[in-house]
């Protein structure tokens, strides 16, 4: 029975300041598009400590800082500026947030921005000639490795796509999206010369850096694809180390020919390496489904779009959790859960979990609680304690004010880096941030959150 939240807090968070506003949170677990995954506890611009109970019993403590202001535009910036924080640490521990400054379009010359901070995101500096860059995944032999992406022109492929008419995609929508679906030619994957499928990748040893290019062997039925006249061979997914020698990643958007002249909208696929990166195999694809009950406002609106920005995270027992994009443009749709208990090469059917969401992120902090992050709109957190049989997220807390505000607050992108046992920091963009003069302009934040168990 909870008699004194202040004194339950001066123990979990002795070292922090007394003034820092406490509340009790009991959790709602509303229903996906029945009540809706909404209510949940704001905490926009001010620090809060958080006493979160299930069924009146005490379940763990947040504490979230006041957000730290990494970069703010000095004039009005489009879509696609100011955008997309990315936040990792370099090999001299200095914390790196790079942010987009180009416009979000396949055709676009990549720009980007960055900051460094040697007190853990207290303060943030600038160096021109020192930009960042995340070396990737540590390998049993302390080299890193990194997927990336490269960029062909059509004509450049040697081979012709696969004759499909204006119905190729099986999912209903618009005629406007008709026609942008027309921009899209297929290819079937061993139609290809190896340079187009196999996977790019840096491999950063102390001294120097080594470019591969590694063969993939992809399931039956697998699609590459050009849109506008570019084919990109696009490594965008998570790399993770499951043992000594063996790599996961997942990549997309994934296409397949389902065999009757037709293609879903785009999946997900997972691929293993057991050689450190020097080979891939693909071992399993989700496919994206309708579902019928939540897509009813947007069915117009789904495109050759499925499920798309997956993220996922191997749990200490080998599990694997994996969460879903499937909002097709800009309009509103569920983030999808799937769990894998054989490392990826099964999964269970995705279950809707939140309304809303894009480029969700995943992080297992040491203490045994995965975050999840997401946004769009405003920016969201929430948590589940591994340790329990049934894989439950919390309610949500609200990083963004968006209720009766027009347009985007966010592009909704976040980053999330583990800072301790039970600390974390999330970096996201601010579309609402004022400068001195209370003038709009487009920034970036950070900001740090502590989440500690009771039991």
């Amino acid at each position: 029975m909870l008699h004194n939240t202040n004194v339950l807090f001066s123990q979990v968070f002795s070292a922090k300041k007394d003034s820092i506003k406490t509340i009790v949170w009991n959790q709602h677990l509303n229903k996906v598009y029945t009540t809706g995954v909404k209510r949940g506890v704001g905490v926009f611009n001010n620090s809060m400590r958080i006493n979160y109970r299930v069924n009146k019993v005490n379940k763990f403590y947040i504490e979230l800082d006041e957000p730290t202001l990494v970069y703010q535009a000095k004039k009005t910036r489009g879509w696609g500026f100011v955008q997309f924080p990315r936040l990792f640490k370099n090999d001299d521990e200095k914390l790196a947030v790079v942010w987009n400054m180009n416009e979000d379009d396949i055709l676009a010359k990549p720009k980007k921005k960055w900051k460094y901070s040697k007190n853990a995101g207290k303060t943030w500096f600038f160096r021109h000639k020192e930009s960042p860059y995340d070396k990737g995944v540590l390998l049993s032999d302390n080299s890193r490795l990194k997927l990336y992406s490269n960029k062909y022109k059509e004509a450049e492929l040697n081979t012709t796509a696969i004759e499909y008419n204006s119905n190729t995609f099986n999912t209903e929508t618009s005629q406007a999206n008709r026609e942008k679906e027309a921009l899209f030619k297929f290819y079937k994957v061993e139609s290809l010369e190896s340079r187009f499928t196999n996977f790019n990748q840096v491999k950063s040893y102390k001294d120097s850096i080594v470019l591969i290019s590694s063969p993939v062997k992809y399931l039956p039925n697998t699609l590459k694809y050009s849109y506008k006249g570019v084919f990109p061979n696009q490594l965008w997914g998570k790399m993770a180390k499951v043992n000594n020698c063996t790599l996961i990643t997942c990549q997309y958007p994934y296409f397949k020919n389902n065999g009757d002249k037709k293609i879903n909208s785009s999946g997900v696929a997972f691929f293993e390496s057991k050689d450190n990166g020097g080979s891939w195999k693909q071992i399993s694809d989700i496919t994206f489904y309708v579902n019928e009950v939540y897509d009813k406002e947007i069915k117009l609106d789904r495109t050759y779009l499925g499920y798309t920005e997956p993220i996922f995270q191997v749990l200490k027992n080998n599990k694997i959790v994996c969460i879903l994009r499937s909002s097709p443009t800009y309009k509103e749709a569920p983030m999808y859960m799937t769990v894998s208990s054989d490392l990826g090469r099964t999964w269970l059917k995705p279950k809707a979990i939140t309304n809303n969401g894009v480029l969700p992120q995943l992080l297992l902090l040491e203490n045994d609680m995965l975050v999840l992050s997401y946004g769009r709109p405003g920016v969201q957190v929430r948590f589940l304690d591994t340790k329990e049989d049934n894989l439950v997220w919390s309610d949500l807390i609200e990083m963004l004010r968006f209720k009766n505000l027009k347009g985007q607050v966010s592009c909704g992108y976040n980053n999330l880096l583990a800072t301790s046992e039970n600390s974390f920091l999330i970096v996201y963009s601010d579309f609402r941030s004022r400068d001195e003069n209370n003038n709009l302009r487009k920034s970036i934040f950070i900001r740090n959150i502590e989440v500690v168990k009771c039991n």
